[in-house]
């Protein structure tokens, strides 16, 4: 509320005048006074009745009822009627934006507290300001010898799901249970103001950077007058000031999440195939969730590079690049426990049951952060970190089979309303060949999917070379995506994957730029070592693949200074290529039908560096055929006309500018040579021949 002066003091020309200029002084005086409490009001939404039948039995349960709010306000706390008191209980409020507009996202919560007999009311952790519009009060109990009361009415509801109790989740369950009952269950709120003349800022509300399935029609802005919304997905408005104020833009993004299976690809929420273009931020707890050098700046800058997938650890450690105890980078652990008689400290002796809410509230920010800007999180629940000593790897042995699936069920309860979440076990997993120690990754695994988790999963086993599919064993049997690795030539991996089994397959890790070549450690990896590593992947069947940075999988300092890179620039040209193609149709020309000679010499061994095969995938279809040929060197390649459709046009294009040249209309009669223009445009002699004809 803004702060005003009336100045009441008289200058006196006479008595009788200066009592009259007085008096009005001071009924102005009560008139603002009075306008400026009315601008402050609190007001509540929800039951503030003591209902009359008696409930109870309702432990584990996450509930909420609706409460519509009539205009814009900031809650303070949550009132809960309780007849008689029992174990713990936290309460919270959610936002409309879930399935038909129920619960969606966590707006605020109370810490769990113990409740009394009577009214309960504790304050939230942090007061947020709503827009008006419907929200779920919810209510979380820890026993089922808390009992209170509800009651019937017209227009009542309520969701609710199996939680376990703690700190409530981030995103409430997109297939929850619902009743007309309601609860005596109310919130506090206080009004924004305004209407004394203060300034009011606009300010935009719960859908904004929220993925959604449709135009947002509610929670639109938490101070200011809303726009109309305009768009098709992602949606814009902005939330106009009063009385001076600014105004503020927002947006709401196309719900594209969760990925799912598709025959060789992944398709998103709208059936679109999505081709996987992902960073690997392994160890991006090292950075705060906002600020100048924060998880903002890194996921917007990867947004707008095309990027749509990072692979992120759950939990971390040295391994990885982060503190050798699995902390954040301001020192908040995963766990608060320690396994009795264990020595090693930590990571090796955490208890895993003894999860840290602040830690795992902090995950789910970056979760929820991550889908604002349109990423799938590859999440590696615990990284095997090689199979050393030390690591997680040691703390899943030191822990056994029961713990180790107690917290899978926790990740899996936690997670499994997240939707842009696909599981990635393992890394580095050298020792997967030792059953137990396969056994106990496939715990975690098991472990979520007792808990309803339904995320796609894949692993990554052992370098210098496997696929996920390689494990035999029971992790391998719980593997839905396909995923390969190797330092080698990338063609040869990704085919053996794709003819292990039928799934997509994409690549999880190869060389990373800046970093030096693997198993030729002096020498640095080059950009046309990345070109060949991406392009020869992406037409051996692939589904996509992660690309990985010095800077920005360790982070540290200064890696800010490196995310404009030729890498992500060149990687960005393959992207714009394959999403302009119907890359999901290419079938890799694995016996040499369609690129019948020049293809080079295969490898299943070897630097990148000194291999030059060219790749080669065919895709046919009703709106015509496509032959997609990766040439890393200048030489000649002969192709067989007769497997494309009719008026070919041919065309170059340059994977280092992302241009085509025009080579010209061709029969589809006998063969074809065709060789590369020379140098492209980075001075390098990789190019990729696109050959387009008509629907045979």
């Amino acid at each position: 509320m803004g702060i005003h002066r009336i100045n009441c003091e008289v200058f006196e020309p006479s008595r009788s005048t200066s009592f009259m200029l007085f008096s009005v002084c001071f009924l102005l005086t009560l008139l603002y006074l009075a306008s400026a409490a009315q601008a402050q009001t609190t007001i509540t939404i929800g039951e503030t009745a003591v209902l009359s039948m008696a409930d109870s039995g309702n432990a584990n349960l996450l509930l909420t009822q609706n409460a519509g709010l009539s205009q814009p306000a900031t809650i303070q706390s949550l009132s809960f009627y309780v007849t008689t008191a029992g174990g713990q209980l936290g309460l919270g409020i959610y936002d409309a934006s879930g399935p038909n507009g129920g619960p969606g996202r966590l707006l605020a919560q109370t810490n769990p507290f113990t409740p009394v007999a009577g009214w309960n009311t504790a304050g939230v952790v942090t007061p947020v300001a709503l827009a008006a519009g419907t929200y779920w009060l919810a209510y979380l109990p820890s026993s089922n010898n808390l009992a209170f009361v509800k009651g019937f009415s017209s227009g009542a509801s309520n969701n609710f799901y199996p939680y376990t109790f703690g700190f409530m989740a981030a995103t409430f369950s997109m297939n929850p249970s619902s009743g007309p009952a309601h609860w005596s269950f109310y919130a506090t709120l206080t009004t924004t103001g305004g209407g004394d003349g203060t300034v009011v800022n606009g300010q935009c509300g719960s859908s904004n950077g929220a993925a959604v399935s449709s135009r947002p029609t509610t929670n639109l802005c938490t101070a200011g007058s809303a726009s109309a919304v305009t768009g098709s997905g992602p949606w814009q408005w902005s939330c106009s000031g009063s009385n001076g104020g600014t105004t503020a833009q927002c947006s709401a993004g196309l719900r594209i999440f969760p990925v799912q299976v598709s025959g060789r690809h992944l398709v998103d929420q709208t059936g679109a195939p999505f081709m996987v273009v992902g960073d690997s931020p392994q160890a991006i707890i090292n950075i705060p969730l906002t600020g100048p050098a924060s998880m903002d700046t890194y996921f917007s800058d990867r947004q707008a590079k095309g990027f749509n997938s990072l692979w992120v650890n759950l939990i971390c450690d040295s391994y990885t690049g982060c503190p050798t105890n699995g902390t954040t980078y301001d020192g908040i652990p995963p766990f608060t426990g320690m396994l009795s008689g264990c020595s090693g400290g930590a990571p090796n002796c955490y208890d895993l049951t003894t999860e840290n809410p602040a830690y795992f509230a902090r995950m789910d920010a970056m979760v929820n952060k991550a889908a604002s800007y349109g990423l799938l999180l590859f999440l590696d629940p615990a990284s095997t970190d090689g199979c050393g000593s030390t690591g997680w790897m040691q703390t899943l042995i030191n822990n056994g089979p029961a713990n180790v699936s107690s917290y899978g069920a926790f990740l899996g309860n936690r997670y499994k309303d997240f939707p842009n979440i696909v599981w990635m076990s393992g890394n580095d997993f050298q020792c997967y060949p030792n059953s137990s120690d396969d056994a106990l990754a496939a715990d975690i695994v098991s472990g979520m999917r007792s808990a309803g988790d339904t995320h796609l999963q894949t692993s990554e086993l052992r370098y210098n070379t496997s696929s996920s599919k390689d494990d035999t064993g029971e992790l391998g049997s719980l593997m839905t995506l396909n995923g390969a690795y190797t330092y080698a030539p990338t063609y040869d991996e990704v085919l053996h994957a794709y003819n292990q089994a039928p799934l997509p397959v994409f690549m999880q890790e190869a060389n990373y730029e800046f970093a030096n070549t693997c198993c030729d450690f002096t020498t640095p990896v080059s950009q046309q070592v990345l070109r060949k590593q991406e392009y020869w992947t992406m037409l051996s069947g692939a589904t996509g693949q992660l690309y990985g940075n010095s800077y920005t999988w360790p982070f540290p300092s200064g890696w800010q200074s490196n995310l404009d890179t030729p890498g992500t620039t060149y990687l960005g040209y393959l992207k714009n290529l394959f999403t302009s193609l119907q890359w999901y149709n290419l079938v890799p020309d694995q016996n040499h039908t369609v690129m019948i000679a020049g293809y080079g010499t295969y490898a299943s061994s070897g630097t990148i560096r000194s291999n030059s095969y060219a790749t080669t995938a065919l895709a046919s279809s009703a709106s015509g055929t496509l032959v997609v040929a990766y040439i890393p060197e200048v030489r000649p390649v002969t192709i067989d006309m007769t497997k494309l459709g009719s008026n070919i046009q041919g065309r170059w294009y340059d994977p280092t500018s992302g241009t085509y040249t025009t080579i010209g209309r061709f029969d589809n009669t006998g063969t074809q040579n065709f060789t590369p223009p020379g140098n492209n445009s980075a001075g390098d002699n990789d190019w990729v021949l696109v050959l387009q004809g008509q629907a045979q």
